[in-house]
C-alpha cells in the first residue's frame, strides 16, 4: 500500500489521503479491462463512441449533479442537501482538477429528473452525477445517450444498469456475495432466506439465493412475510417450524429486523444453533439492541474509513451524514480521477466505458469499489458481528481488488 499512498499524495490536499477517490493501478494485478457493447440490464444502448462528451485539455470541466432537492418532502430535501455537500467536499479535495460542478433539483421525480438532464446538456454537461431514485435514473438515461453522455447514479436499482448508465449505490447482490461468501469460508453448509414481502425485499432474497449457488451452500428455504407486526408474527412461526438450516439470512432492518428475529427466537429458532446473518439494512444501532441479534453477521462499508469521512462532514456542515451521502463524494471524486487521467495522457474522452470500467477500480471513502461493464458497482465491504458493545469488524473490507477477487 506504501505506493497507492505516494500515488494519492500527488493529487490531494496533505492530510486528505484517505478521503480522496483515486484510481488504483498499484493495487495488485486485476483481470483485463473489459468495454460494454449492449446494454443487458436495461440501460439505454451500447458504449458511446470515442470522442462523445469528449472534455477540453485544459480550464473546468461541466459536471450535472442531480439531487432531490426541490421537494415538498424535507427528509428527501435533506438527503439531498447532503448529497450537494459531499459533492462539494469531493471538489475541494481534487486538487488540479477544476471541476465546474452544476446543480440540478429534481425533487425525487422522474419528469423533473428528465427535464434536469435535458437543461444539463444544453448547459454543455459532460457527464452527469446522480440523480438518487432509480425511476429518475431511468428517466435520466435516455437523455444522457442521445447526447452521448455518461449517467453515474445513486441508485440501487439494478434494472437501470447498463449502456450509459452505472450504479454508484450498493447493491443487494453485492452484499450478498459477500456475506455467502465469509458464510462459506467459516465451513457452513446450508442456508435460508426469509425476507419481507416488498420490492427490496424480493430483490435481497433474489440475490442471496444466486449467491447460495456460487459459494456451494445449500439452499433450504426461501420465504417471505408481510411487513406488519401481524405478519411478521405469524409467518415467524410457520417459518420456525421448518427451519433446518444453519445460516438464517434476514434482509430486513430496523424494527421489522427487531421483531422477527424476536418472534423466530420464541417460536424456536436459538440463534446459538442457527446463524443469523443480514445484509446493509443491518447497519442501524436499533440491530444491537435487540437480544436475539447478538452474535449476528452483517455487511457494511469499513466503520473506520465512513467514521473519518463523517467527522470530516460534521465538522464542516454541524449534522452527520447519512449513509447515502457518500455516494456524492464518490462519484465526483471519480469523475475528477477520470479527467486528471484524460489529460495526463491528452486523452479527451476521459469518460469512456473503457476508462470508467477499469477493473482496479477506485478508493472511496467507504473503501474499494469497481464499476462493471453491466453497469453494476462491486463495493468492498466488511464484515461485522453484533456484540455487547455494538458492532465491531470480524473480516476487514478488503483494501484492493486483488484481495477482493475480480
Amino acid at each position: 500500500m506504501t505506493n497507492l499512498r505516494g500515488q494519492i499524495a500527488r493529487f490531494v490536499k496533505p492530510g486528505l489521503c484517505a478521503l480522496l477517490v483515486a484510481g488504483v493501478a498499484a493495487c495488485g494485478s486485476q483481470r483485463p479491462a473489459t468495454r460494454s457493447t449492449a446494454a443487458p440490464g436495461g440501460g439505454y444502448g451500447p458504449a458511446v463512441a470515442a470522442g462523445e462528451g469528449a472534455i477540453p485539455m485544459s480550464g473546468p470541466v461541466t459536471v450535472a449533479l442531480l439531487v432531490p432537492t426541490g421537494s415538498a418532502d424535507p427528509e428527501r430535501n435533506a438527503i439531498g442537501q447532503g448529497l450537494v455537500n459531499a459533492a462539494q467536499m469531493a471538489k475541494a479535495d481534487l486538487s488540479g482538477t477544476p471541476i465546474d460542478l452544476r446543480v440540478y433539483e429534481t425533487g425525487g421525480d422522474a419528469t423533473r429528473a428528465r427535464s434536469a438532464a435535458e437543461r444539463a446538456v444544453s448547459e454543455g454537461a459532460s457527464v452527469i452525477v446522480g440523480p438518487l431514485f432509480g425511476a429518475s435514473a431511468q428517466a435520466v438515461g435516455p437523455v444522457a445517450a442521445r447526447a452521448g453522455l455518461k449517467v453515474l447514479t445513486f441508485s440501487t436499482t439494478p434494472s437501470v444498469a447498463g449502456g450509459n448508465v452505472w450504479l454508484l449505490g450498493q447493491t443487494a447482490d453485492t452484499e450478498a456475495d459477500r456475506m455467502l461468501s465469509y458464510v462459506s469460508s467459516t465451513g457452513r453448509r446450508s442456508v435460508s432466506v426469509f425476507s419481507p414481502d416488498t420490492p427490496t425485499g424480493q430483490a435481497a432474497a433474489t440475490a442471496v439465493r444466486a449467491a447460495a449457488g456460487r459459494h456451494n451452500l445449500q439452499l433450504v428455504q426461501s420465504s417471505s412475510y408481510p411487513r406488519s407486526f401481524r405478519g411478521i408474527q405469524d409467518q415467524a412461526k410457520v417459518f420456525a417450524g421448518g427451519m433446518t438450516a444453519d445460516t438464517l439470512v434476514l434482509p430486513d432492518g430496523g424494527q421489522g429486523l427487531a421483531s422477527l428475529a424476536a418472534f423466530l427466537a420464541f417460536y424456536g429458532v436459538n440463534p446459538q444453533e442457527t446463524k443469523f446473518v443480514g445484509l446493509g439494512q443491518w447497519n442501524s444501532p436499533s440491530t444491537a439492541r435487540e437480544a436475539s441479534l447478538k452474535g449476528g453477521w452483517f455487511v457494511a462499508p469499513d466503520p473506520d474509513l465512513f467514521n473519518t469521512f463523517a467527522t470530516r462532514y460534521q465538522s464542516l456542515y454541524g449534522a452527520p451524514p447519512s449513509p447515502v451521502t457518500s455516494l456524492a463524494y464518490d462519484g465526483i471524486a471519480a469523475v475528477g480521477t477520470l479527467i486528471r487521467d484524460a489529460r495526463a495522457a491528452q486523452d479527451p474522452n476521459a469518460f469512456s466505458a473503457e476508462k470508467i470500467t477499469d477493473p482496479n477500480g477506485f478508493i472511496g471513502v467507504t473503501g474499494v469499489f469497481r464499476l462493471r461493464s453491466d453497469g453494476m458497482i462491486d463495493r468492498a465491504l466488511a464484515v461485522m458481528e453484533v456484540d455487547e458493545n455494538g458492532f465491531r469488524v470480524i473480516d476487514p473490507a478488503p483494501r484492493s481488488f486483488g484481495a477482493f477477487g475480480s
